[in-house]
């Protein structure tokens, strides 16, 4: 028995219509990267940024990009409008990964006087090298740590160096 060939509409069509969902998903993709982009300059370059808990996402986003990781950490420092997104940014400290984007999540919390982010960042103190993440971090604490916590960071200073605590 022999097979009969496929119809030439299945043979040329299936090609096309995979293409088209390629096509259409990288198009999206780079729409959606665009939008973002585009609202990150503006709230960046605003005065007084006003957000939203996707915007906290946002900026949490380009913190672990080494080029926009200062901005973003100032911005979500002073953004307004988000107290529903503290929880967020303080969930984010122990999975920073990058030095940069430690440095600058610890600079905003600090400047949002993120109390409840004491423990995480006092956590990452111990797992972090870098003497100016580490000098960040302790500004950080000196900002957040409630009043119990003077003896424990006592205790923690004495194994710093003189580049952190400068």
């Amino acid at each position: 028995t022999q097979r009969k060939p496929w119809p030439k509409s299945v043979v040329f069509g299936i090609p096309v219509v995979i293409i088209a969902i390629a096509t259409g998903i990288v198009a999206f993709q780079a729409w959606d990267q665009s939008r973002r982009n585009a609202r990150f300059d503006e709230i960046v370059h605003s005065e007084t940024p006003h957000g939203n808990i996707s915007d906290v996402s946002l900026l949490l986003d380009y913190l672990d990009i080494k080029v926009s990781s200062e901005h973003a950490g100032r911005t979500l420092g002073k953004l307004l409008d988000v107290e529903s997104g503290d929880g967020l940014i303080i969930a984010r400290v122990p999975r920073m990964k990058t030095p940069w984007g430690k440095k600058n999540l610890v600079a905003a919390i600090a400047l949002r006087h993120l109390n409840d982010a004491y423990e995480p960042v006092l956590n990452l103190l111990g797992t972090t090298p870098e003497p100016d993440v580490r000098a960040a971090i302790w500004l950080a604490l000196s900002r957040i740590a409630p009043a119990t916590a003077v003896t424990e960071l006592i205790g923690k200073m004495q194994n710093a160096t003189g580049d952190e605590l400068r």
